[in-house]
């Protein structure tokens, strides 16, 4: 079956700012709880998932425009998602987050096309990250 899209605009949130659905993956639940305050802080819409299958299923029949990964999501590697997500919504912002700054995840990401994110991160390092919505999506 194919993953339903969207032509939909973007919902006006405040006079010259766009919301935009942003889905967040991450297994540990005050790690999720943190960054859906952020994209909401934000002015985004957020989708907390806290697990792989769960991710999968939405993404394979939702078109977000933002995907944040964990790269360790239990025992599935979060760049399998990536890799997922590019292949399924090309024009996607998709931002893997670790917290390990490794170079061979780094590079493996911003080859499917991915932003990363060392955790902890501020919120204006998530704001850096997504402000490529507002533009096409680079890869």
């Amino acid at each position: 079956m194919a993953p339903a899209t969207t032509t939909e605009s973007p919902i006006e949130n405040q006079p010259g700012q766009r919301q935009f659905q942003v889905v967040i993956v991450d297994d540990d639940a005050g790690v999720l709880m943190t960054m859906e305050r952020f994209v909401k802080a934000l002015g985004h819409e957020a989708i907390a998932l806290d697990n792989f299958e769960e991710a999968r299923a939405f993404i394979g029949s939702n078109a977000p425009d933002a995907i944040i990964v964990d790269i360790r999501l239990g025992t599935y590697n979060g760049l399998q998602l990536v890799h997922l997500s590019r292949q399924l919504h090309p024009q996607a912002r998709i931002i893997a987050v670790s917290g390990f700054d490794d170079a061979v995840l780094r590079d493996e990401a911003a080859r499917a096309g991915a932003s990363f994110l060392i955790k902890p991160f501020k919120i204006s390092d998530l704001e850096q990250a997504l402000s490529a919505l507002s533009g096409p999506a680079t890869v």
